[in-house]
């Protein structure tokens, strides 16, 4: 795999599409050879036994682990790259972010299941997991630690345009 095929395939919002179009170009394999894959067929540094390359596999651990179907072909609004989603994305779903992680923040038990987790959110809420604010456990989004006993507060969402 090229570095432009990884940097493309890093750009998707939508895991399962990611991981399809990965699936594809590791193994060869035709999209309805690709349809059935299972969770139980993707480790943390292989799909169907195929070696994914090292800047690919956060695709891998962004998957589900269920023992079901979990790649989807592209197609449809999910698979937007994060450079147009962000383009198109509006008020309500910034909104839909700062109200997921202000809940994580205030409950200490709360969790939002990833297959629960719509693509236009997943995105902010990964880029929150990767400063440390919130943690992927169980397959479920957390707060942190370290973010449910600091002082960290969500800036407030930009006011919608009139």
């Amino acid at each position: 795999m090229t570095s432009a095929q990884i940097d493309a395939l890093l750009a998707y919002t939508d895991a399962a599409v990611a991981g399809h179009l990965l699936a594809g170009l590791v193994s060869g394999l035709a999209d309805e050879m690709l349809d059935p894959i299972a969770g139980d067929q993707i480790t943390e540094d292989a799909i169907l036994g195929c070696p994914v390359p090292e800047r690919a596999r956060p695709i891998l651990r962004a998957l589900d682990d269920h023992h079901e179907p979990i790649l989807r072909r592209p197609g449809g609004p999910i698979a937007l790259p994060v450079a147009d989603a962000r383009a198109a994305r509006s008020a309500p779903e910034d909104e839909a972010v700062a109200t997921s992680v202000g809940w994580l923040l205030r409950n200490r038990d709360a969790h939002i299941p990833l297959c629960d987790t719509p693509a236009a959110i997943r995105a902010p809420l990964e880029q929150l997991r990767g400063e440390g604010i919130l943690e992927l456990e169980h397959g479920a989004y957390r707060a942190s630690e370290t973010a449910l006993y600091s002082s960290y507060h969500l800036p407030r969402p930009a006011a919608p345009a009139r």
